[in-house]
């Protein structure tokens, strides 16, 4: 039987992502660091998920859903506010908000691996009701369903 997880919370989602990173010298040599604003955001989805953590890693392939809902602009036009919700195409980049979320993930043991993430699915929108929702999936039963005949 495949497990699942759903996190649905009420909140601003956040703008650092992976790509807020610098250059720090160490010595002779040179490495990435992340910035006060991606270590904030780092804490805010350790907090955000970790009480959502299954009892054991997911095994196998992973399906991996998230919607992050912004709180609309003031300079908005009323016909988008009407809509109830537009896709959001200003930073930040998706992918970089994913590589975080996916990281913290892994860390928190939801599974053993970022590379056991299968399917994945990322929304950035604007909306009435600002919040996060993210599915995970471990897809042992049915993963051959998805593989092309």
């Amino acid at each position: 039987m495949n497990r699942s997880i759903v996190i649905n919370e009420t909140c601003n989602p956040p703008t650092a992502n992976h790509q807020h990173k610098k250059i720090v010298r160490v010595g002779n040599f040179s490495k990435l660091a992340d910035t006060p604003k991606l270590r904030s955001a780092i804490e805010f989805w350790t907090e955000l998920l970790k009480d959502h953590r299954p009892e054991t890693p997911f095994e196998g392939p992973v399906s991996f859903e998230m919607t992050l809902s912004y709180p609309w602009l003031k300079s908005e036009k009323k016909a988008n506010l009407v809509k109830g919700r537009i896709f959001k195409c200003t930073q930040p980049d998706l992918d970089n908000i994913e590589k975080t979320v996916i990281d913290v993930l892994g860390k928190l043991a939801f599974f053993k691996n970022d590379s056991q993430i299968a399917i994945k699915r990322t929304r950035k929108i604007y909306s009435n009701a600002p919040g996060i929702s993210i599915t995970l999936e471990e897809m042992i039963d049915d993963y051959h369903i998805w593989l092309p005949l």
